[in-house]
């Protein structure tokens, strides 16, 4: 076990850092802090992996119903005006 406060490594049954003199009960706080750190930033990691989820399939779903009316109206115009052309580039009166 390395002490938290010198760096120096002891035993696992000391009490305290044979180099520096300081508790290595500490040491077992910190490791609590540092895992209740690790478990909240891997809980933030998912959390900000499902809202980049949602994110994306709500952004495509609103490119679909986009693209989907933009098609109906280009349909529905060239129904209305018998507008037969390839890609809509030539107007009626043009190909005659």
């Amino acid at each position: 076990m390395y002490c938290i406060h010198c760096g120096k490594e002891n035993t696992e049954d000391s009490a305290f850092c044979q180099y520096c003199g300081k508790s290595m009960d500490d040491n077992a706080n910190a490791s609590a802090d540092t895992a209740t750190a690790v478990v909240s930033a891997e809980a933030q990691n998912k959390k900000n992996k499902q809202m980049l989820i949602i994110f994306g399939v709500s952004l495509a779903a609103i490119l679909l119903i986009v693209l989907g009316i933009m098609l109906v109206v280009d349909i529905g115009k060239k129904i209305s005006g018998n507008d037969f052309s390839i890609g809509g580039l030539l107007s009626n009166s043009d190909a005659y």
